[in-house]
């Protein structure tokens, strides 16, 4: 594997997953991306888009998906899991809510930027009035979030969904970092971090588009 890296390099998105002998060297383009200023996307990722503008990765699969499901708009759109983005996004479009910008971070134990990395980005974003998250178990991904949230660190409205609610522990739940392990990660520690910070944390994901559209018209 072999990576360009300097000083012009903004992001960095790596769709491979994680497989026997290639943690250290996702470790080392994450450690090395950070020396250049770069912000890295996954591993495990399916990408991002901003739609009408720009797509990075595989997001979105065949063009006629793209379609249907993305649509130019003021929500912002962070995901753990690479297909439910796209998911997450047409519950969007169907309610009439576009998305400024779509990122699958990546499923993995580790990734190069977590939600509370990118938080700040959006909000510096003058396009993006709110926040749309597809959540699962495993990791303090999510509460470190809330955290943030709480703090002050984010300010627009957010709008959430955490699956995995009958994960048994130590049970894998479709990415290596969607495990929870020693009772930490469980959805309902993340439901709980996320609604005490103010997030509307939707019962169901097919739920999202509605409370998305209602967030925004009381704007």
């Amino acid at each position: 594997m072999a990576i360009l890296l300097d000083e012009t390099t903004e992001v960095v998105v790596q769709g491979a997953t994680g497989k026997e002998g290639q943690f250290r060297i996702q470790l080392e383009i994450i450690q090395r991306a950070r020396e250049s200023q770069a912000i890295v996307i996954g591993p495990n990722s399916i990408g991002l888009v901003s739609p009408g503008k720009a797509i990075i990765g595989v997001i979105g699969g065949r063009f006629e998906l793209m379609q249907t499901a993305f649509r130019p708009g003021p929500c912002g759109v962070l995901s753990r899991s690479g297909g439910q983005t796209t998911t997450l996004c047409y519950y969007l479009t169907k309610a009439g809510v576009g998305q400024s910008t779509a990122i699958g971070v990546g499923g993995d134990a580790f990734v190069g930027a977590t939600w509370s990395e990118l938080l700040p980005l959006f909000e510096q974003d003058p396009e993006t009035k709110m926040l749309a998250l597809f959540g699962e178990i495993g990791t303090t991904n999510e509460e470190d979030a809330a955290a943030l949230i709480k703090a002050g660190g984010f300010t627009r409205p957010v709008v959430a969904y955490v699956s995995g609610r009958y994960a048994r522990p130590g049970m894998r739940f479709g990415h290596a970092g969607a495990i929870i392990s020693r009772g930490m990660g469980t959805a309902e520690g993340k439901i709980a971090a996320l609604r005490e910070a103010g997030v509307h944390v939707v019962e169901h994901l097919g739920d999202i588009g509605p409370a998305a559209r209602r967030t925004l018209d009381s704007l």
